[in-house]
Formats: structure tokens, C-alpha cells, sequence
């Protein structure tokens, strides 16, 4: 019997389910934030 790796990690963590409450307008702040620093990152 093979098990895939990806079975492997799926049963030796915990699997958490993140959703975005109802306020959209902080994850839209918190994306353009984002944005922002990984354009920066990318200048050097």
C-alpha cells in the first residue's frame, strides 16, 4: 500500500478552515496593504 505524501501531512496536522467575516472592507485593506509590501520587496 503507497501513501501519497500529501496524505501523510493531511493526517499528522490538525486542518483549519480560515473564511473572511463578514466585513470585506478589512480584508480589502488588508490585501492593498499587502500589495504595497510585496511590490517593495520586489524593488531590491
Amino acid at each position: 500500500m503507497t501513501i501519497r505524501h500529501c496524505e501523510v501531512v493531511r493526517q499528522s496536522f490538525p486542518v483549519f478552515t480560515y473564511e473572511p467575516s463578514s466585513d470585506r472592507a478589512k480584508w480589502d485593506d488588508a490585501y492593498a496593504r499587502y500589495l504595497e509590501v510585496s511590490k517593495a520587496a520586489t524593488a531590491f
